[in-house]
């Protein structure tokens, strides 16, 4: 299991640099020749999209984590492997998300973005 996690862990980190180096365009765009930042046709229409398929792989996690949380409990039969398990995993993902925002936003109140960020936050 842990290969076929590193193989999604891969995937989303290469649907992250597609999407930023090659964005998805809509239809309309497309027509308009902004194919040319898109990816070869090659590359769109083979499986070898799936290499990037960033979607797919996040289900695919679920997937694995709906299978391997609950194992434990069924070797054991003890609740507390459940329960236990479940509020670890949520305070190890936890953490480096709550740290990150502080990051950003002590960027942000050292004004490191510049005025704009405050301004793209808050528009609605």
């Amino acid at each position: 299991m842990d290969g076929i996690r590193g193989i999604g862990a891969f995937a989303v980190y290469c649907n992250h640099f597609m999407l930023t180096f090659y964005p998805y365009y809509s239809k309309s765009e497309l027509k308009d020749g902004k194919e040319k930042y898109f990816p070869a046709e090659w590359v769109r229409t083979t499986p070898i999209r799936i290499a990037y398929a960033g979607h797919l792989w996040v289900y695919i996690f679920f997937i694995l984590s709906g299978f391997v949380l609950p194992m434990n409990y069924f070797k054991t039969g003890r609740l507390v492997a459940i329960t236990g398990g479940t509020f670890r995993r949520y305070l190890r993902l936890m953490l480096p998300v709550f740290i990150t925002y502080m990051l950003i936003y002590f960027f942000m109140r050292l004004d490191a973005y510049g005025d704009e960020a405050f301004k793209n936050i808050n528009k609605k």
